[in-house]
């Protein structure tokens, strides 16, 4: 369904917070477990559900497609059963478990859901679309990051008005004070078209080709050289894929960060085993990332029924140096 332009909500929830398990992991909260500080009510997030990917001396940024979030499996809606509650406290623990610095999430839907996520873990803020489809349904996207490290500029909606993206991109600016000098990156979370007709694939090659022209003119005429577009592509790398990605891949202006993934037959999209969540960053950023390259942590694998806990994607990572 096509969204309708919308404001955007920031979703600023500071201090000290903390997340809420759930044993079996991901159904329902522990009683048993200690209470967090007093101005959250939740304890401390787990951090032992799957290995670390992030590190005190990097930038650890990740997407993520929480399918339908919290509502699951379910159609989409702006609300959901009593009984996904566990699904916030289990996404929480990944998160913290990753020890990620920013992760954009795509189909929240559920806005409470999403606070209490910012809410649950320590030192976090969070900003969050306010776009909704035409019936008030929404599926919206969202930048969850740790604020001991980043400082976050105002989020804005990109291509709003564009029928080629059924949900704006949601653009952020984060300042890392990291080990060495500042810097400062544009994050731009994407939700593309979904949908394996030549219309839809016609759709999402529209709608890169207007992205590519909008950080092309910020790298040659803004001086923002270091641009990270994330997100659910709705899109493979594969030959039907890979025109659909031309205007970004061009090697001496953008990296295709999941290219490597491809290549190693990894998938970020456990229904059709596939790479549909992409990070790509320009090339001022290559000396950032060194010899790194994105990461897909294999949750499924660390989570008993995960599809149905927690979403049917999985998330991409990738971290960078300082400079």
């Amino acid at each position: 369904m096509r969204a309708r332009p919308a404001q955007l909500v920031v979703v600023i929830l500071a201090g000290a917070a903390a997340a809420l398990t759930a044993c079996p992991i991901g159904t329902t909260p522990d009683p048993d477990r200690d209470a967090g500080p007093e101005d959250t009510g939740y304890p401390p997030p787990r951090t032992d559900l799957t290995d670390a990917l992030g590190t005190d001396d990097t930038l650890d940024l990740g997407a993520w497609n929480l399918k339908n979030f919290p509502c699951g499996n379910e159609s989409f809606s702006n609300v959901c059963r009593d009984d996904q509650a566990g699904s916030v406290e289990l996404v929480t623990d990944l998160i913290a478990s990753m020890a990620l610095d920013v992760i954009a999430v795509e189909e929240i839907a559920d806005v409470d859901a999403f606070e209490e996520i910012v809410q649950r873990l320590p030192d976090h803020e969070g900003v969050l679309s306010t776009d909704e489809y035409f019936d008030g349904s929404y599926q919206k996207i969202g930048v969850i990051y740790d604020a001991t490290v980043l400082e976050a500029g105002e989020p804005v909606a990109l291509f709003a008005s564009s029928d080629d993206f059924p949900r704006p991109a949601f653009q952020v600016e984060l300042r890392w004070i990291g080990p060495g000098d500042p810097l400062t990156i544009l994050v731009i979370a994407l939700h593309l078209k979904a949908g394996e007709t030549g219309a839809d694939r016609g759709e999402r090659t529209r709608a890169i080709a207007q992205l590519e022209q909008y950080v092309g003119n910020l790298v040659d005429g803004d001086g923002q050289d270091n641009v990270v577009v994330l997100g659910d592509f709705n899109e493979t790398l594969d030959a039907e894929g890979l025109p659909v990605f031309q205007p970004l891949r061009d090697t001496a202006r953008y990296t295709i960060e999941t290219m490597v993934n491809f290549n190693a037959g990894e998938a970020t999209y456990i229904s059709s085993d596939a790479i549909i969540d992409h990070i790509v960053t320009t090339a001022a950023l290559s000396g950032a990332i060194g010899d790194g390259h994105s990461v897909i942590p294999r949750l499924q694998f660390d989570v008993d029924d995960y599809r149905d806990l927690v979403s049917d994607h999985l998330p991409v990572t990738l971290s960078l140096t300082a400079p």
